[in-house]
């Protein structure tokens, strides 16, 4: 089994370590190119 997410943000990141932690293979599809700026956006741990 393995798992798309639709969206890096905050969301979408805790969702794939979520699933990566269960050991499923995750992609992530991003609909802008990555490195982006968004300041202020963060992904406590306690996620």
């Amino acid at each position: 089994m393995s798992a798309v997410i639709l969206g890096g943000g905050p969301a979408g990141a805790a969702a794939a370590l979520t699933l990566l932690d269960a050991q499923i293979p995750v992609t992530i599809v991003e609909r802008e190119p990555f490195p982006r700026y968004r300041p202020g956006e963060t992904l406590h741990p306690g996620v």
